[in-house]
Parts: C-alpha cells; structure tokens; sequence
C-alpha cells in the first residue's frame, strides 16, 4: 500500500494526479486524511478512499461526446447567444439615463455649459458607435457563417469548440463526426444571429426554423467536478458571510436544497433559468408549510412530499413565504450573474404580488393593554408556572419586564432580551435604552439603520426599572436580562416569545396568529400616531432608518434625544 502515508502519526492515502489532468485538478497530489492512529483500521479504510479519490479523477477526464449531449451543446450555444444579446440590450442606457446624465453634468458645470454638451455628446456618440459596430459586426458573421456552411468549411467555430470541450470536459469527435456536430453549431449561431437582427428592427417573436435547434426533451448536462449547484452556492456563501446572518444562510440553505432536489443533484449550472424558476415557483404553490415538522413528510424529496401532500392535504405555502424562497435563490442568482456563469437576469418579475394593506399581525386595543396591565404577572401572581394566577409572589426578571418595556419602547424583542446592563444607560440626563450590538456576544439587529437610542418611558421608571439594574450591577451581572440565552437558531427572543404568547393566552388577550408579542410594537405605533405624530417622525424610533457613513459616528443628537423623549412620554394607555 503505496497509497498510505502515515504523518504526525495520522494514516492518510496519498494520490497522484496524471499530468493530463494536472492542470485542471490544480494539483499533482491529492491528499485525504484517514482520520486514525490505528494502523490496522487505516489498512481497512486506505483502499476506499483511494477508491474515492479515483472516481473523483475519473470525473475529471474527458468523456466521448454523445449525441444527446451534442444535441443539448447545440442548443445551449443557441441559448447563450441569445441571452448575450439581451444582456447587451438591457445594458444600453434609456433615454430617461440620457436626460439624467445631462442634468448632472448642467448641475457640475452650469447650464448651457459647452463642456457639459461636449462630455454628453462623447459618451452618447460612443454608445451609438457600440450599437452601430455590433449590428455591423453581427450582419458580418452571419454572412461569413452561411458562406463556411455553404462551403463545407468549419474553421469559423474551431474556437468555439475547443472552449466547449474545455468547459464541458468533452473529447470531440474525429472525421465526419466533428465536421457534423461543427456544421450544427454554426447553423445554432446563424439562427442566434438572425434573432439578433430580427430585435434590432423591433420583432422579438422570431423562433428558430432550423430543425436542429430544439429544446433538448429530458436531458441536461451534468454538471462539472466543483460546480455543481450546491459547490457553486457553497462558494457563494463564502464569499457574502457577511451579508447575512448564520440563521439566515441556513434557512437559504435548506431551500437550495429543495430547489436542487427539484432541478437535480448534479444538474449543470446551465439549469438556470427562467423558465426552471417559473417552473419552480408553480411548484412551490403545491408544496406544504413547515413541511420539516410534519413527520409524514419526513426522508421525501421535494417533489415526493408535494406528491405526498395530495393525500395529507396539509395547508400549502402562501405568496409570502413563496416570495421568501424565490428570495433565498434569486440572492445567489444574482452572484451567479456577477460571476458570468449565468448571463441574464432571472429573477426579473419572477415574484408573486403580495397585498401588503393585509396586516398579518394586529395591534392590541387600549381596553387589551389595560386589561393586560392589571394581570398578575404585571402585579402579584400565584408563582413560576401560575403566572397568570392571582396571588401574592410578585416576578420581576424578564417574564415582567419584557414585555412591560416593548409596550412602552415599541423596540422589537430580540433587542431587549439581548440588552447588557450597559445598553440601559443615561445620556444627557436622560434614561435611555441603547439598542445596538456593542459588546458582541450573539447580540444581532434587523439592519444596520436599526441601531438607536430610545429613552426610557416614565411608567417604567415608576415601576422600578433602575432599581432593577442597579441590583443586577450589584451582584456583577453583564447581562440586563440574565437568564435568558440566544435559542439554537441564535435569536434571544425564543424563549421569552413563547412564554409572553402563551401568558397572553391565558389570561385571554390572544385569541389568534393576528395578536402576538410583535403586536405591542404596533400598538405603540397607533399610540404615537393617536398622540398626533406622523410615522415619518418617530420611524427612526423603531429603528426605521438607512444607515448612512454619518451614523457610524454615534447614533443620536442631543436635540434629536429631546425629541425622542417627548415622543416616549406620549405614549399612555
């Protein structure tokens, strides 16, 4: 066993790579820990991974070109072209950017400026030349493709096959075989070419004559070693971590998942497209919410679970959350996009239209917050466990003060529950809540322009909210709320959600999915508008801003404070 090295006491198998496949794998070895000492077991395990490694390197080497695949070759090379040019298209500035241009350049060099109509008139002039030198550039080859064709002579395309071959791993024919497969791609871009004309004159509903160019019925490429559409979204998450948190990229994750379970495991990237997404988007219309949790469900591929779904009726996914997914995919279109493995848009338009005057979630009436004021968790309960019992223990951690805090702050959970000591702090005389992520430790906002400043309401000073941290600073506490800990998806507001809804419950305010602890930031919201304050005043209240380069520097005004504490002060019950 040759293949098995033992280094720093670990077994690992050792491959060389062929020198043909040397340049493509990127490396001369291909190293695999055993992930043992033992080497008895290492002797059992070398031969799979060699094995393993093999298949791997075997994928790697060119395979004999098929017909199916060429049919599918051919009539991606037809495709690909055509999504060239409508990028091309959609690339060429309207004539609205024009007006704009021109305005910008009246604004820095005056009106009437020479120079400002000489800047405008280059960059217009240089455009049309584009768009004149390609129409000129494409009239050309398809005229010295038809005279190729015409003549039997294929050296036209001989670039584009070899970049084919390189791409798609492929060994292209030899004889007759190749000038074939040579011929049908040239007659592929003849078709393209003719679209391309027939758009520039304003027709957009040409359709190939030519026989060869048809969809391919059931087949697809397959993708490449590394590329296949979870190995590229993998990529695309190392390279955008920072755009999202680990809770989202898993959720995304899970519904790439579905979406290539749909598609294939190991469909080419050239899937793609906006007809799969359309097709997709019908079928998650089919598909089950929460489908995770519903153990029928459970070890059923995507489409076996909307195929199952016909007999458990369970209810089906709604607008928003198809919304959701089409967004978790059309995130990584977009790099797709960027990153030129796809060449148009395919998210444009694709989602559904959603009625966004339809509140999922409703405020509660001031009879409903009173009622819940006088409550005995508010006041004395029975204890842990009978909290919505009368009785003589008075709570006053976080069961008490969370929800107290958000129908006097309008701040979202998970921002209070995560709160240090600290974020409860005085600022210019004023108690103030300091909601941001300073200090780290699991602390998360929705956005950047979420980070604010919200002065404590006057009712929980009352209530002994300083009082409170003052005894937890005593005892050395970090945390304002200390108890609680973020869930296993990070969120701080897991278990204080549930405890305050199902209390809620109990003592009869909620009644449905439409009232909830998210509904107490509404209330406060109606309390602020029937206080005479428009939502474009005390949106940045509730966090409702864009962050901007100004607010990285501190996050509140002395006079913005003032402001903000009047606003505060104005929400009664």
């Amino acid at each position: 066993m040759d293949y098995l090295v033992r280094r720093n006491g670990t077994y690992s198998v050792r491959v060389t790579v062929p020198p043909d496949l040397r340049e493509v794998v990127g490396k001369t070895q291909i190293w695999r820990s055993l992930k043992t000492k033992e080497a008895v077991k290492a002797r059992r395990l070398a031969p799979i991974e060699r094995d393993s490694i093999q298949r791997e390197l075997d994928s790697y080497k060119k395979r004999e070109l098929t017909p199916a695949e060429a049919e599918v070759l051919i009539y991606k090379r037809y495709t690909e072209l055509l999504a060239a040019d409508e990028k091309f298209r959609l690339e060429l500035p309207t004539e609205a950017e024009f007006d704009a241009m021109w305005r910008e350049l009246e604004n820095e060099f005056g009106e009437y400026s020479i120079e400002a109509w000489r800047i405008f008139s280059m960059v217009r002039d240089e455009i049309e030349a584009e768009r004149t030198g390609r129409a000129n550039g494409v009239a050309a080859r398809l005229a010295g493709l038809k005279v190729d064709l015409a003549r039997g002579e294929t050296r036209s395309v001989e670039t584009v096959l070899a970049e084919t071959a390189g791409q798609e791993r492929i060994q292209l024919p030899e004889g007759p075989r190749y000038r074939q497969f040579a011929q049908h791609m040239q007659r592929a871009e003849i078709e393209a070419l003719k679209r391309s004309i027939e758009r520039d004159a304003g027709d957009f509903t040409g359709a190939p004559v030519d026989p060869i160019i048809v969809p391919p019925a059931g087949r697809a490429l397959k993708a490449k070693p590394g590329e296949t559409i979870m190995e590229l979204y993998d990529r695309f998450h190392r390279e955008s971590k920072a755009n999202a948190s680990d809770d989202t990229w898993k959720q995304n994750r899970r519904i790439m998942e579905h979406f290539v379970s749909f598609v294939g495991n190991d469909a080419h990237i050239s899937i793609m497209s906006r007809s799969t997404i359309r097709d997709w988007k019908a079928r998650l219309a089919e598909f089950p919410a929460r489908a995770q949790q519903i153990a029928v469900f459970n070890g059923l591929s995507f489409a076996e679970i909307i195929e199952k779904n016909k007999r458990a009726k369970k209810p089906v996914l709604n607008a928003k959350t198809i919304n959701r997914n089409l967004a978790a995919v059309g995130s990584f279109a977009g790099w797709l996009l960027a990153n030129d493995y796809i060449q148009n848009d395919i998210m444009s338009k694709m989602y559904l239209s959603v009625d966004k005057t339809v509140k999922m979630v409703h405020p509660y009436t001031t009879r409903q917050i009173r009622t819940m004021l006088r409550s005995p968790l508010f006041n004395s309960c029975a204890g842990d466990g009978k909290e919505y019992q009368s009785g003589d223990v008075q709570i006053r951690d976080w069961r008490f003060w969370l929800p107290l805090i958000a129908m006097y702050s309008g701040a979202r959970l998970g921002e209070l529950a995560q709160m240090d000591i600290n974020d409860l702090r005085q600022i210019n005389g004023i108690w103030c809540f300091h909601l941001t992520t300073e200090g780290g430790r699991g602390k998360r906002i929705k956005t950047k322009g979420s980070e604010r400043v919200v002065p404590v309401h006057p009712e929980l000073i009352a209530r002994g909210l300083i009082e409170y941290r003052e005894a937890l600073k005593a005892r050395r506490q970090k945390k304002l709320f200390p108890e609680l800990v973020p869930d296993a998806r990070g969120f701080w507001s897991g278990v204080p959600s549930k405890f305050t809804n199902k209390y809620l419950r109990a003592i009869g305010i909620k009644r449905s999915k439409a009232h909830n602890v998210h509904s107490l930031r509404h209330t406060v919201a109606d309390a602020l508008r029937n206080a005479g304050f428009m939502d474009e005043q005390f949106g940045p209240l509730f966090g409702h801003t864009k962050a901007t380069t100004t607010q990285k520097y501190g996050i509140v005004s002395e006079l913005d404070l003032t402001t903000r504490r009047k606003m505060v002060e104005a929400i009664a019950y």
